[in-house]
């Protein structure tokens, strides 16, 4: 989903509209090339290892479960961690000559 926020973001560009002053955006991957974008995207860090890891051992212990004929759904909640960067305008540091008219 940080493609489709970078893309936004040109997008907005184009238009005439400046991040984060006009509008704020944060996407969901946390790629690692967002840090790079202008402004730096803000995004969500997924545990994309650990994801892979419970898929693979949710799928096995599906597959060993020779009782039922129906597989059950199977929810979990990991951790995710916001990273916050200029995008969303969070990270706007005030200087004494920033408050000057």
């Amino acid at each position: 989903m940080d493609l489709l926020a970078i893309r936004a973001m040109e997008t907005l560009w184009e238009i005439g509209l400046t991040i984060p002053r006009d509008v704020a955006v944060v996407g969901f991957d946390n790629v690692e090339f967002s840090q790079w974008t202008h402004p730096a995207l803000t995004t969500v860090q997924q545990p994309t290892a650990e994801m892979a890891s419970r898929a693979v051992e949710i799928l096995f212990d599906q597959i060993n479960e020779k009782s039922s004929s129906r597989k059950k759904s199977i929810y979990e909640r990991l951790p995710c961690r916001l990273v916050i960067r200029q995008s969303c305008g969070a990270n706007q540091k005030k200087t004494p000559l920033s408050n000057t008219a």
